[in-house]
């Protein structure tokens, strides 16, 4: 196991962003900011990670929507008996495009990299 701590660095950011990233999170990402068009003021994104959801529902919502006041929503839940909480599973069935982009993706576009190649795993 590697000592050195996880981190977005060198060409991982690139690989991520151009074909990591979209592939796996951008289908959940469209209809999530669809669903959040509607005329909405506030609105807090919980599950923050890379921030793909995060910049379509910036683009999507609008300019007077306020993504920031976490503790006056744990308030209103809590105040409201944890408040109206709805879940939706969506299945999406994808066409990855170019499948060598997205495999060598899945190697180099995230910080796992980093340990195989402390383990001599790969050359580049």
């Amino acid at each position: 196991m590697s000592t050195t701590p996880s981190k977005f660095v060198g060409d991982i950011p690139g690989h991520y962003d151009n074909d990591l990233g979209p592939n796996i999170f951008m289908d959940y990402a469209n209809p999530l900011a669809y669903q959040c068009s509607s005329p909405v003021q506030n609105a807090i994104e919980l599950a923050a990670g890379t921030g793909i959801v995060s910049q379509k529902l910036r683009d999507t919502l609008p300019p007077d929507a306020h993504l920031e006041d976490s503790e006056l929503v744990q308030t209103e839940l809590a105040a409201g008996g944890s408040g109206h909480v709805e879940h939706e599973t969506i299945q999406l069935n994808k066409t990855i495009e170019n499948l060598e982009a997205f495999a060598t993706a899945l190697v180099f576009g995230n910080p796992l990299i980093d340990e195989i190649r402390e383990c001599g795993g790969v050359s580049a």
